[in-house]
C-alpha cells in the first residue's frame, strides 16, 4: 500500500477534561432551565385560565341575580300599570290638558296609588315614581319642581315604543341629579293605536348596585363596574363608597366598548381579555352584557395579583440551579480524567497510522468501554486496508454517475414545460443508464391509480396507446413509495415483496421513485432491469438526485408559467371586465366572455341557461382553439347542476374527474373528453336563477387552485355585478313600462266605448311589455254557461275567430271556476293534466291566464301563451295582467251596458218615429206600407212582408191582401 506523505503535526494543549466540563454542565442545565421555563409559563397560563373561569362564574351569578332583581321590578310595575282601574286612571290622566283643574289632583292620586302598592311589599321595589308623556316631559312627580321638566334620554324613550318594560343604569340623569347613579325603570302606556302615549318611570337608587359590585369582587384587589348604553363607566369609588362615574383608559375603552356594541346590537355578549385598566394597570377582565339592565358588567383583577405567588418561587429555583451546577462540575471533572488518558494513547496511535504506519495498533489492556474502543480501532484499521482497495472502483462508478446526472440536469434546465421535462427525464435516463424499462406514471387526485404518461424501453407504443393504468393498492412497491415518500426496490429472489409486472415478466429487479411536487406525490418513476443486482446504493442515490431535480425543475416551471400567465391574463381579463361593465344586455355580456376566453391558458367552456337546459355557447382548447361541440345542449338539467353547486362559494374545484363527489357525471363529459385533470366550475346567477356556467380545465394536475384562478374569480364576480346591474335596469324599465301600460290602458278604458277597439288597445299594450305572444280575451255568459272569444291573436297565424264553446275542463274554464290567476311555465301539459284540464291542439310551453272579476263574479279572462319557450312569463307578468284585468273587466261590463242602453234608446226612437208616421196615415194601404218600411229599418232587414186576413169570408170583390217592402 502506498505510504502517505508526512505532514507537520499540529500542537494540542490537552484540555479535554475542561472542555468536557464546559460542555456537559450547560447541556445538563439547559434542559432543566427549559423544563422550568415551560412549567413557569404553563403555570401562568393555568392561573390566567383559572382567573377567567372564576371571573366568568361570578359574572354569571351576578347576571342571574340582577335579572331576577330587575325582573321583579318589571313584573311589579307592569302588573300595577295594567290593573284595569289604574290603567283607566292613567289613560284619563294622559288625555287631560295641563290647564284642566283636575290635572294635578289626578297625577297626585296616581303617584299615591303607586307608592301604596310599593309600600305593601316586604321590601319596597322602587324609591319613587314619575309619570311622563311620549316626549319625556314630566306630568306627575313627588317633587313639584320636576313637573314640566323633561327627562333627557331620547334613546331610552325610543326603546319604549316596543311596548315592554325597560330598565337602564343612568348617571346624573336630568332632573334626578340628586342621586348620581340610579336605575331607571319604565313601563310604556300605549294608546288605542298601539303608539306610545306616555310612561311610568320608577327610580331606584344605587344601594343594590353597590351590593352587586361588592359580590363581584372575589379578590381584595379585584374591581367590578357597569358600562351603560351611554358608554359611561359606573363603579364604587374607594373614597366616596358610592356608585359614580369612572374614567377608563383609551385601550380599556377600545376593548370593552366592542363588547358593549355587540350586546346592544344582538342582545348578548361575553368577552375575556387582558388590557390596561384604570391608572394603566394591566388586568384580566371579563365583560358580560345584561340585557335586562341595558348595561354590561365588567369584573377585573390585576395580573400582578394573579402571578404574585408564582413569582415568589424565583429565588428558590435560582439557588437550586447553582447547587446542582457545582455538584455536576465535580463529578464530571473526576470522570473526565479517567477517560482522557486512554484516549490520548489512541490518538497517538491514530496519528502514526495517519503518517502511513499501517502496522501500528493500540494496546488492548482494559475490559471496559475504553478497551472496546481500542479493539474497535484496531478492527477499523484492518478494514481500512480493504476499503481502499474497493474505493477506486466505486469512485470510478460514482464519477460516471455524477457526469450522467450533470448532463441530465443541464438538459432539464433548458425546458419550459412539464411535458418537455418528463420527456427529457425519460430519454436521458434511457441513454445514460442500462435499464430494460423506464416509465413515468401520474397519480390521480385520490392517489388510488397511477396512469402511464411517459415510457422508454420495451413495449413502449402498445402501453402508451392503451393508457396503461396500475392500481396502487395492489402494487406493493408503488404503495410503499407513495405512503413513505421514499424509493422502494425489490429483486426476483425477494419473497416478501413481489414486483411482478403483467407486461414485463422478464424483469429481475425493479425500483420505484416518488416524484414530489409541493410536498405531495405527483407521480412515480418506475425502473426495471433484467439484472438482479442492478440497483446498488450509488445507483439509487443517483436516480434519487435526478427525481429531486425533476421536482425542483417542475416547481420552477410552474412558478414561471404562473407568473407569466397571471400578468398577461390579469391584464386581458381586466380589459374584458371594463367592456362587460359597459355592456347593455345579457347577450352582449356572453359574447364578451366568449371572446375573452378564446385567448386564455385554460381549456374553457361557456354554457348558457335556456329554460331547464344548458345551451353550449363555446368550447375553447388553447392548443386546438375553438372546438365544434357534438351536441347543442348539455345532457344535464339546470336543477341537477344547481343542487350540486355550493351555495356559499363563488366557484367549485374538482380534482378527480373520474370520481366526482356530488357532481352530475354528464356535466364532466366534455372536460374528460379533452383529457382535463383539474376543473373549476363558475356559476353566474341572474337574481336567484342560474343563468350560465363557466368551466375552466387543465391537462396538468394541481394547476388549478385558488391562487391561479383568482383573476377569473374576480372576472366572474365583475360579470355577476354587471349582469345584476342589467337585470336591475331591466326590472326598472319593465316596471316603468308596466306603469305606462297601466296608465295608457286606464286612459283607453275611460275614453274608449267600442269593445273591438278596446281589445286592440289592450293587445298593443301587452305586446309592448311582454313581446309578441299569443293573446286572447274570453267573455263568459253565466246564463248560457258559454265562453265567447271576441278577440284572439295567435303568434303564428295572426287574428282568428273561434265559435263559442261551453264551460268545460280547459285551462280557461279552470280560471273562471276558481276566479284565480293560473300560470304554467314548465312541464305545462303534465301540470295541466294534474289540474284535471284537457289540452286541445298544440300544447303551450308557457301559459298564463287571469280572470276579469266584476262585483265578485268572473265575466271572462285575459290569456297569453307561448308555444315554443318555457319560462316565458313570471310573477311580474301575472301581477300586471291581474291589475289590467280588474280595470278591463269593469270597462267591458260598462261598454256592454252602454251598447245595450244605446240599442234600447235607438229602438225607442225608431218606434216613436214609426208611430208618428202611422198616426199621420189616413188609409189602410198607407199604414201597411209605412209599417213594413219602419220594421225593416228597425231590424236592419232588406225586405219585410205583412199579410192581412179578414175576420169574415171575403165578398167576391174583396180577397186576401199582401203588402211587401
Amino acid at each position: 500500500m502506498p505510504q502517505a506523505t508526512p505532514t507537520s503535526k499540529p500542537r494540542f494543549r490537552g484540555k479535554l477534561s475542561r472542555t468536557m466540563l464546559l460542555l456537559i454542565i450547560p447541556i445538563t442545565l439547559v434542559p432543566i432551565l427549559i423544563v422550568g421555563s415551560i412549567a413557569y409559563f404553563g403555570a401562568r397560563d393555568l392561573l390566567k385560565e383559572r382567573s377567567f373561569a372564576q371571573l366568568s362564574t361570578i359574572e354569571k351569578s351576578i347576571e342571574s341575580q340582577i335579572n331576577s332583581w330587575i325582573g321583579e321590578k318589571h313584573v311589579f310595575l307592569y302588573n300595577t300599570a295594567k290593573e284595569s282601574e289604574f290603567s283607566d286612571a292613567i289613560d284619563e290622566f294622559l288625555s287631560l290638558e295641563k290647564e284642566d283643574p283636575g290635572f294635578s289632583t289626578t297625577g297626585e292620586t296616581i303617584l299615591s296609588e303607586l307608592d301604596q302598592a310599593n309600600a305593601q311589599r316586604l321590601q319596597p321595589v322602587f324609591d319613587y315614581f314619575v309619570v311622563v308623556d311620549q316626549e319625556g316631559e314630566i306630568l306627575a312627580a313627588p317633587l313639584a319642581d320636576w313637573i314640566g321638566d323633561t327627562v333627557n334620554d331620547e334613546d331610552f324613550f325610543t326603546s319604549l315604543s316596543k311596548g315592554s318594560a325597560q330598565s337602564k343604569i343612568t348617571f346624573r340623569l336630568h332632573p334626578f341629579q340628586a342621586s348620581d347613579t340610579i336605575i331607571l325603570t319604565a313601563v310604556p302606556i300605549l294608546d288605542e293605536n298601539a303608539s306610545l302615549a306616555g310612561a311610568i318611570l320608577a327610580i331606584t337608587r344605587d344601594d343594590d348596585l353597590r351590593e352587586f359590585l361588592r359580590l363581584a369582587q372575589i379578590f381584595p384587589a379585584s374591581r367590578a363596574y357597569f358600562i351603560n348604553t351611554d358608554k359611561m363607566y359606573l363603579g364604587v369609588t374607594e373614597l366616596l363608597k358610592k356608585v359614580t362615574r369612572l374614567e377608563p383608559t383609551i385601550e380599556q375603552k377600545q376593548v370593552l366598548e366592542a363588547g358593549l356594541a355587540e350586546g346592544m346590537e344582538s342582545g348578548e355578549s361575553y368577552l375575556e381579555m387582558a388590557y390596561p385598566s384604570f391608572k394603566s394597570e394591566t388586568v384580566f377582565g371579563t365583560f358580560t352584557w345584561i340585557s335586562s339592565l341595558n348595561s354590561g358588567i365588567v369584573v377585573e383583577i390585576p395580573t400582578s395579583e394573579v402571578y404574585a405567588h408564582l413569582n415568589d418561587l424565583f429565588p428558590l429555583a435560582g439557588g437550586l440551579i447553582v447547587i446542582l451546577g457545582v455538584v455536576l462540575g465535580t463529578l464530571i471533572r473526576f470522570g473526565a480524567n479517567r477517560i482522557v488518558g486512554p484516549i490520548i494513547q489512541i490518538a497517538e496511535t491514530a496519528n502514526n497510522i495517519a503518517q502511513g504506519d499501517w502496522q501500528k495498533r493500540v494496546p488492548e489492556t482494559r475490559r471496559d468501554e475504553i478497551g472496546l474502543l481500542a479493539y474497535s480501532f484496531n478492527e477499523m484499521t484492518d478494514q481500512l486496508v480493504e476499503f481502499y482497495r474497493l474505493m477506486e472502483a466505486k469512485v470510478q462508478e460514482r464519477t460516471e454517475q455524477i457526469y450522467a446526472i450533470s448532463e441530465i440536469e443541464g438538459e432539464m434546465s433548458s425546458v419550459s414545460t412539464v411535458r418537455e421535462l418528463l420527456d427529457v427525464t425519460i430519454r436521458s435516463i434511457d441513454e445514460k443508464f442500462d435499464f430494460s424499462h423506464i416509465a413515468i406514471y401520474e397519480l390521480n387526485p385520490s392517489r388510488q391509480y397511477a396512469v402511464l404518461r411517459r415510457i422508454a424501453g420495451e413495449r413502449e407504443p402498445q402501453m402508451l396507446s392503451d393508457r396503461y393504468t396500475l392500481n396502487i393498492s395492489s402494487h406493493a412497491l408503488m404503495k410503499s413509495a407513495v405512503n413513505t415518500l421514499q424509493p422502494s426496490t425489490t429483486y426476483s429472489g425477494d419473497e416478501k415483496v413481489q414486483f411482478g409486472h403483467d407486461r414485463l415478466p422478464e424483469s429481475q429487479a425493479a425500483a420505484i421513485f416518488p416524484i414530489l411536487f409541493r410536498g405531495e406525490v405527483y407521480g412515480i418513476l418506475s425502473l426495471q432491469s433484467k439484472h438482479t443486482l442492478a440497483f446498488s446504493e450509488s445507483m439509487l442515490a443517483a436516480v434519487r438526485i435526478i427525481t429531486e431535480h425533476v421536482t425542483f425543475s417542475m416547481q420552477n416551471i410552474r412558478s414561471q408559467q404562473a407568473t407569466e400567465i397571471d400578468l398577461a391574463e390579469t391584464s386581458h381579463l381586466y380589459l374584458a371586465g371594463q367592456r362587460i361593465s359597459q355592456a347593455e344586455n345579457w347577450g352582449e355580456i356572453v359574447e364578451i366572455i366568449a371572446e375573452t376566453f378564446e385567448d386564455i391558458s385554460f381549456i374553457s367552456g361557456i354554457f348558457v341557461t335556456e329554460g331547464n337546459r344548458f345551451r353550449i355557447r363555446s368550447i375553447v382548447d388553447p392548443e386546438d382553439k375553438r372546438l365544434i361541440p357534438h351536441a347543442k345542449w348539455l345532457p344535464v338539467s339546470v336543477q341537477e347542476v344547481e343542487a350540486s353547486l355550493p351555495g356559499t362559494e363563488p366557484f367549485l374545484v374538482i380534482k378527480d374527474l373520474e370520481n366526482p363527489q356530488g357532481i352530475p357525471s354528464q356535466l364532466l363529459e366534455i372536460p374528460r373528453g379533452l383529457d382535463c385533470q383539474d376543473l373549476a366550475i363558475f356559476p353566474i346567477y341572474g337574481g336567484e336563477r342560474l343563468s350560465a356556467l363557466i368551466l375552466l380545465g387543465s391537462r396538468e394536475t394541481d394547476s388549478i387552485n385558488p391562487s391561479t384562478i383568482q383573476p377569473y374569480t374576480n372576472f366572474i364576480a365583475m360579470t355577476s355585478v354587471a349582469f345584476a346591474k342589467i337585470s336591475t335596469m331591466h326590472t326598472i324599465n319593465q316596471q316603468l313600462a308596466e306603469l305606462q301600460t297601466i296608465q295608457e290602458i286606464s286612459q283607453a278604458v275611460t275614453q274608449e266605448t267600442n269593445l273591438a277597439k278596446l281589445y286592440q288597445a289592450l293587445h298593443e299594450q301587452v305586446r309592448k311589455v311582454m313581446g309578441d305572444v299569443s293573446f286572447l280575451i274570453t267573455i263568459y255568459d253565466q246564463e248560457a254557461k258559454q265562453i265567447h272569444i271576441p278577440y284572439m291573436y295567435a303568434k303564428e297565424s295572426g287574428l282568428a275567430t273561434v265559435p263559442p264553446f261551453p264551460l268545460g275542463e280547459g285551462l280557461t274554464s279552470i280560471v273562471i271556476k276558481t276566479k284565480k290567476p293560473l300560470m304554467l311555465v314548465e312541464n305545462t301539459q303534465e301540470r295541466a293534466e294534474a289540474l284535471g284540464a284537457k289540452i286541445v291542439g298544440i300544447p303551450a310551453q308557457s301559459w298564463l291566464g287571469v280572470p276579469m272579476i266584476v262585483q265578485g263574479e268572473p265575466i271572462g279572462t285575459i290569456t297569453i301563451q307561448d308555444t315554443k319557450h318555457e319560462q316565458a312569463f313570471d310573477e311580474e307578468d301575472m301581477e300586471l295582467l291581474t291589475t289590467l284585468a280588474s280595470q278591463i273587466g269593469i270597462a267591458i261590463r260598462n261598454i256592454i251596458y252602454l251598447e245595450a242602453t244605446q240599442e234600447r234608446s235607438l229602438r225607442q226612437q225608431q218606434l216613436f218615429e214609426a208611430t208618428s208616421k202611422l198616426r199621420s196615415s189616413t188609409d189602410m194601404q198607407t199604414i201597411l206600407e209605412t209599417t213594413v218600411q219602419e220594421v225593416g229599418k228597425m231590424f236592419g232587414t232588406k225586405s219585410a212582408r205583412i199579410k192581412v186576413f179578414p175576420r169574415q169570408e171575403p165578398s167576391p170583390q174583396f180577397g186576401k191582401e199582401e203588402v211587401k217592402a
